[in-house]
């Protein structure tokens, strides 16, 4: 184990490191449309120092707020680690993509800017001006900066007097946009989570990390830049917009650059599993990877396994299969599971689970038995415990809200005084996460507003969807289970909407119900069977409860009729793309062949990839990731069919 470094703040670490570099590779980023571009460690703090002396000329001291909005390149890593040297506070923020509209872009940009007291924004030049039009009155006194402005060349100043409880950046609660909960994260609370992380994952400088991840994100910022820049852990990574047009490049990475770790969230593993062809895979060679690590949603027993089934071939085994559980309010990781080997998986009574809240081992085979996995262990100093209802700690196996402290904790939200005292009670964070501990392992089994109460009886919808995904028919992963109102009964109805490729509903339906019923005792008030592509997504690329309730309650109030054939069986091109587009809007309404897709919010970007998938598998055409950045040429259907001939 490489020891850490024995310096209290970010700038003495990263001088230090940069002071030992010996000029090898340190950061790699990748361009699918161009040349990678690879810097040393030292060459990385040489570009930051231009930063650095930029932010000094322009009147910026330790503690002021720096805000990062730029797009996949060197600068993006220079600029925030320029903030770093100098004592600032910087906080990422996502650039413009096709997934936002322009006007909750905005809007969103704009809180964050006065929400986090930026006294600087650093941008590229087409944002800059559109933001001095645009969002004028939030930018206030803060100046923009762009990659333009900064000098070609600066020496590195002296580290700057910061204490090691001062802030060293500043992050948003995971999955945020906009203004929503701030956490200030000291330096002194950095360095121990990335030292107490690497420790628990027997981090050393002989891995390398491949990655994907926005590092707006807790988990991309604090294993894919913090983790990297701090243990001098070498880096390849590539922009989020590109793996989600081309999955495959990320395993092509570890492939080619003998990554040894990588991070996703579980709904990668999914994705990764069904929308990569097998004409992408050639020569891939997984075993590399001795961790991939499921983080920042509940890890799924049957996501793992679709993966592991679809990539076995390829060098990927269940050893390399780890587990974390991470918030951005203990800057990272509370737990770790899979190192050395996967993460523990418990069967559970599920009737028990529902009517007791209890995690009650029963053998793998039994009728109601519930695959859950392990999240794994506290890191060193880490306490856990599970609360009832009445906030009384619960024994082992007793399924209530997980709470924690530990050396990384927040202090509290950032200017949010009221959102502090609800989370952080007596030193403990009240995550609003559902789960127990067994034998010390914590598993995470959802969070408590997600809880379908039918009866009185809890129901948890992932455990619903996790069976209804296994019933033949079914496309695995694109199942949502919710709950809305019976006011009648007083109660909640369980409604399970799920997409089939089959032809045959009625009888998917009475398998669906049966599966559901014979597994929670609950029937559901409601089996829907929609289209390929019709369920909803959050701006993540997740599949959203909420959005799909909504269109559902939609849907039923106005008896609309099952949407259209798939669009591989439409007669025409053009026809194709409409009925795609159609199926894939996040509004459910009807698309026109000029009607804008990307820029009016319409279709995220998973979606928008699912999109060009099927498209070239109707079209024959291959289309590259540079597409989801050339905007007008996928905005409409019109625009859509006349790059699929080329025009």
């Amino acid at each position: 184990m490489e020891p850490a470094v024995a310096t209290t703040t970010v700038p003495d670490v990263l001088r230090a490191r940069a002071e030992e570099d010996s000029g090898g590779e340190f950061l790699r980023l990748l361009f699918p449309a161009g040349a990678d571009v690879a810097l040393s460690y030292r060459e990385l703090v040489e570009r930051a120092a231009c930063w650095a002396e930029h932010y000094r000329r322009g009147g910026l001291a330790p503690g002021d707020r720096v805000l990062v909005v730029l797009q996949h390149s060197v600068d993006l890593y220079a600029a925030y680690v320029g903030a770093l040297l100098d004592g600032l506070v910087p906080a990422m923020f996502a650039s413009p993509s096709p997934k936002l509209s322009e006007e909750l872009y905005f809007a969103g940009v704009g809180q964050l800017i006065e929400g986090a007291r930026a006294r600087m924004v650093v941008t590229y030049p087409q944002l800059a001006a559109t933001l001095r039009e645009r969002a004028a009155a939030a930018l206030g006194s803060a100046q923009l900066a762009t990659p333009d402005d900064v000098p070609p060349e600066a020496e590195l100043a002296p580290p700057p007097d910061v204490s090691p409880d001062a802030g060293a950046f500043l992050q948003f609660s995971s999955g945020t946009t906009g203004l929503k909960k701030g956490v200030v994260v000291s330096h002194r609370a950095l360095l121990w989570q990335v030292d107490a992380y690497a420790e628990a994952i027997g981090a050393t400088s002989q891995d390398r990390i491949a990655s994907w991840l926005p590092l707006y994100h807790d988990m991309g910022l604090i294993t894919c830049l913090f983790m990297p820049l701090l243990r001098r852990l070498p880096l390849v990574a590539m922009s989020p917009f590109d793996w989600v047009a081309r999955p495959s490049l990320l395993l092509r990475a570890v492939s080619e650059q003998r990554a040894t770790l990588a991070w996703l969230p579980n709904f990668a593993y999914s994705h990764m599993a069904l929308n990569i062809p097998d004409d992408e895979l050639a020569g891939v060679d997984l075993s590399p990877l001795r961790g991939l690590v499921n983080c920042s949603e509940p890890v799924l027993d049957a996501s793992q396994r679709a993966f592991l089934d679809r990539f076995a071939p390829y060098g990927m085994s269940a050893d390399r299969l780890a587990a974390s559980y991470a918030m951005a309010e203990n800057t990272f990781a509370v737990t770790s599971a899979g190192f050395p080997g996967p993460p523990l998986v418990d069967h559970i009574d599920g009737a028990a689970f529902e009517r007791d809240h209890r995690a009650v081992p029963v053998d793998p085979g039994a009728a109601a038995a519930r695959a859950l996995v392990s999240s794994g262990r506290a890191l060193g100093e880490t306490e856990l415990q599970v609360l009832g209802a009445d906030g009384a700690p619960l024994p082992e196996r007793g399924v209530g809200e997980i709470a924690l402290r530990a050396p990384s904790l927040m202090q509290g939200y950032d200017n949010n005084a009221e959102a502090t005292a609800e989370s952080l009670r007596h030193g403990w964070f009240h995550t609003g996460d559902l789960g127990y501990l067994a034998d010390g392992e914590l598993f995470v089994t959802g969070r408590a507003k997600d809880l379908v109460i039918v009866g009185g009886r809890n129901i948890y919808p992932q455990d619903v969807e996790a069976v209804v995904q296994e019933v033949n028919g079914v496309i695995a992963g694109r199942v949502v289970a919710f709950g809305v109102p019976n006011e009648g009964l007083g109660t909640e109805d369980l409604v399970v909407v799920t997409e089939s490729e089959r032809g045959d509903h009625a009888e998917l339906r009475r398998a669906i119900y049966a599966a559901v019923a014979g597994y929670t005792e609950v029937v559901p008030a409601a089996v829907e069977i929609v289209e390929p592509r019709t369920l909803l997504k959050s701006t993540s690329g997740k599949l959203s409860r909420a959005a799909n309730r909504d269109a559902h309650l939609e849907r039923r109030a106005l008896a609309q009729p099952a949407r259209a054939a798939a669009a591989a069986s439409a007669p025409d091109l053009t026809s194709a793309v409409r009925d795609a587009a159609r199926r894939l809007v996040r509004d459910g309404g009807d698309v026109g062949d000029h009607d804008s897709l990307l820029r009016s919010g319409r279709i995220d970007s998973l979606s928008l990839a699912e999109l060009l998938v099927e498209l070239e598998a109707a079209s024959g055409a291959r289309l590259g990731p540079e597409l989801l950045r050339d905007v007008d040429a996928i905005d409409t259907v019109e625009a859509i069919v006349s790059t699929l001939r080329g025009e």
